[in-house]
């Protein structure tokens, strides 16, 4: 599709599914995320897409990076921007 209208080139686009199958990018059930994700949406009032990313992180006691100012602020304690996950 990108190639179709114009955004990308074939080549540029190989050459990214290449870099992103690099990454180390894993699956995971979904199964016992749902329900304790429903619970955190309901009590922030969070979409439960955005819960289920804060409660695979809580679950797997990582943080999540990311800039969304609606998580930072009600997930303090697993929400990070990601300047403050540096190693430097």
């Amino acid at each position: 599709m990108a190639e179709r209208s114009g955004v990308l080139r074939r080549d540029e686009g190989y050459l990214k599914l290449d870099m992103a199958a690099r990454l180390g990018v894993q699956g995971v059930p979904i199964r016992p995320l749902w329900q304790p994700a429903v619970t955190r949406s309901l009590d922030s009032g969070v979409s439960v897409y955005d819960t289920l990313f804060v409660e695979l992180a809580a679950q797997q006691d990582l943080k999540l990076a990311t800039f969304d100012t609606e998580l930072l602020e009600k997930f303090p304690t697993v929400a990070r921007r990601p300047r403050s996950l540096s190693s430097n």
